[in-house]
């Protein structure tokens, strides 16, 4: 998730920063124009550069240009002369500092960045938005998302498996501990006059092993024992 969640933010940042180079780009090229006392409406070329711009790259969506009262002078879009760019637009770029020189937005189905147009004086007399395309950013950020869900199963199911390998390693010894102690504990309640050699070798018990024969040599005495008080009871019943 870390890396599903840093990668889209990585990107977003990497294609949002591409555009923002064409718009900057796209700045200059109008200031300079406008820097020569020709104002917005008077620049005759500016409709063939965002043109030029927008078939140069397919994620474009579209490039307008507006004065500063948000009404779009020139679009790669069919629109009418009258109609103004949408209201956030204008609100994120009057809330700009002297430090940013680009502002970003995400609607429904675009990435927006946008610049603001000053002339000689400073003061803002436009601005200039480009609208990419979510569509390609969402197709590489579900490919991903794609890839680190296998890498994440594979992971866990490896895990898995290698988790039932170890318990089985670690336990198969104490499994075959227990295995040869009660097989043993069976032959002394079966043959309780077994001699221990029979039963086991000691040279190859482990710690836990000898304890439990130590258990196993009280276990037999006591046998042996109730047995004795057994047959001494019944002597004595027989007698009386």
């Amino acid at each position: 998730m870390l890396n599903y969640f840093k990668y889209e933010k990585t990107f977003s940042s990497l294609v949002q920063s591409r555009f923002v180079v064409v718009v900057l780009d796209l700045k200059n090229t109008l200031e300079n124009s406008i820097n020569l006392g020709l104002s917005l409406t008077e620049l005759n070329n500016a409709q063939t550069i965002i043109e030029r711009i927008a078939r140069q790259d397919e994620q474009i969506f579209s490039i307008d240009i507006f004065d500063q009262t948000g009404k779009r002078l020139f679009s790669t879009m069919t629109v009418n002369n009258t109609e103004l760019v949408p209201e956030d637009w204008l609100k994120v770029q009057n809330r700009l500092t002297a430090k940013e020189n680009f502002w970003t937005l995400t609607d429904q189905d675009a990435f927006v960045v946008g610049v603001p147009l000053t002339n000689n004086f400073g003061k803002n007399v436009g601005g200039v938005t480009l609208r990419s395309s979510k569509a390609y950013h969402q197709s590489k950020v579900h490919s991903m998302f794609i890839e680190l869900t296998k890498i994440f199963l594979i992971t866990v199911v490896s895990f898995g498996i290698l988790t039932i390998l170890i318990v089985f390693l670690f336990f198969r010894e104490i499994t075959r501990s227990f295995a040869k102690m009660s097989a043993s504990l069976q032959k002394v309640i079966d043959e309780p006059n077994l001699p221990n050699e029979m039963l086991v070798n000691p040279q190859q018990l482990t710690e836990l092993e000898q304890h439990v024969y130590e258990f196993r040599d009280k276990s037999q005495a006591a046998l042996t024992t109730l047995k004795q008080a057994q047959q001494a009871i019944k002597t004595v019943e027989d007698v009386v």
